[in-house]
């Protein structure tokens, strides 16, 4: 599951149900993110995104 920022979605247009193409890179600087979201808590049922063709 991948969180995109309400301000991304906006300023792409991407609308719910569409189907996004993500490439995921290490930053090139030698600073680590690893952990960078650490305590916003376990996924609730409303996080969920369920596509059904």
């Amino acid at each position: 599951m991948v969180t995109i920022p309400k301000e991304v979605v906006q300023h792409e247009g991407i609308r719910e149900g569409e189907i996004l193409e993500i490439e995921v890179a290490k930053p090139k600087s030698k600073k680590s993110y690893l952990g960078a979201l650490k305590g916003i808590g376990p996924f609730t049922k409303e996080d969920r995104w369920d596509v059904h063709d």
